[in-house]
């Protein structure tokens, strides 16, 4: 349930002794320029956990998202370093691009890895931001 509505982040609650963010990244498969336009506190989502955060104050929260593509995903989901193996299909968030080395791309529990230049002009891409 939406606690609160900020431009960069939505306070939720997880039960009554949970609390987490949803940030502006997560709020939705498509960028939410207005948030409050698109929710409002009370409202009920159907989120799921991405990791453990530490904010700027230095306490924890857990971050959750609301991408539909996360939420409703049956990929395999990426939690730790060591649980990648090879030819993985799965869903992640390009977090980052930069013409010469490729984009970045984070996955769940803050494990993040990097797609280079070389192996996306492979698919087919030219430019990593239009991805």
């Amino acid at each position: 349930k939406i606690v609160k509505v900020e431009p960069r982040y939505l306070l939720v609650a997880a039960g009554k002794h949970i609390l987490g963010r949803i940030p502006s990244v997560h709020m939705a498969d498509v960028t939410i320029s207005d948030p409050a336009a698109r929710f409002k506190v009370d409202q009920q989502l159907n989120v799921r956990v991405l990791g453990i955060k530490v904010g700027d104050d230095g306490r924890s929260f857990v971050q959750f998202t609301n991408k539909r593509s996360l939420v409703n995903s049956q990929l395999a989901r990426i939690t730790t370093y060591e649980g990648i193996e090879p030819d993985t299909v799965t869903h992640g968030v390009i977090t980052g691009s930069t013409v010469d080395k490729g984009v970045f791309v984070t996955f769940y529990n803050n494990v993040s890895g990097r797609v280079l230049m070389d192996d996306l002009r492979l698919l087919g891409v030219k430019d990593p931001t239009t991805v």
